[in-house]
């Protein structure tokens, strides 16, 4: 995370992005998110949030917790991220993207959340397709959540969860190996800078099978 805000419309908004970062203690180009632990480098901030985050999701998740609804996509971002984040859940209030491109502006997100899931429960929430059709819907959602990019961090961990979660509504099952990190974020960014989902396609077809049976 750099020290500049390239993506701040305003001098207003760059101050708001400034409220949630620390200079990075190793490394004064970066900026680290202010955090819950006191921790002030990438480095321990990226290790911690591995550890807690996994945690939270081996403890299993709240009724709240649902990926059928704008609301419980933001409970589930703040289940996992409740204990590293002030803001875990919040829609992030200042505009960033990915090299050039800014993701959603914050004054958008709101809507075009609402309407993604909108047309989620318009496909019924992606119940009685194909293995095939699932992965095709699926990873142009996850392309679009991406897109929007809703929360300051934690993007990519929410997305994957939420993913785990619809697919299981639908009947799916998704076991992700220990490479699918780097998978997913090279899908990210290659869906975002293409508008192309092919890569997720790829990835979720690697790692779905149907539940109760083998892959």
């Amino acid at each position: 995370m750099g020290s500049k805000n390239p993506f701040a419309k305003s001098e207003i908004e760059h101050h708001t992005y400034l409220r949630f970062v620390w200079q990075d203690a190793s490394d004064p180009e970066l900026d680290v998110l202010r955090n819950k632990l006191g921790l002030r480098t990438n480095r321990e901030l990226e290790q911690a949030e591995r550890d807690l985050v996994g945690l939270r999701i081996q403890e299993g998740y709240p009724d709240d917790v649902t990926p059928l609804s704008y609301e419980g996509f933001r409970r589930l971002h703040f289940h996992l991220f409740q204990d590293l984040f002030d803001w875990a859940g919040d829609v992030r209030p200042y505009p960033t993207g990915r090299n050039a491109a800014p993701y959603c502006l914050p004054d958008h997100i709101n809507a075009n959340m609402e309407g993604l899931f909108s047309r989620l429960k318009d496909e019924n929430f992606l119940t009685g397709l194909s293995a095939e059709e699932f992965v095709r819907r699926a990873a142009y959602y996850v392309n679009e959540l991406n897109a929007i990019h809703c929360f300051i961090d934690g993007n990519g961990r929410v997305g994957r969860e939420w993913l785990c979660l619809i697919a299981e509504h639908a009947g799916f099952e998704i076991e992700y190996e220990d490479e699918d990190r780097v998978r997913w974020n090279e899908a990210a960014e290659y869906g975002f800078n293409k508008v192309d989902e092919v890569k997720f396609v790829n990835l979720i077809q690697d790692r779905l099978s149907v539940r109760g049976e083998s892959a």
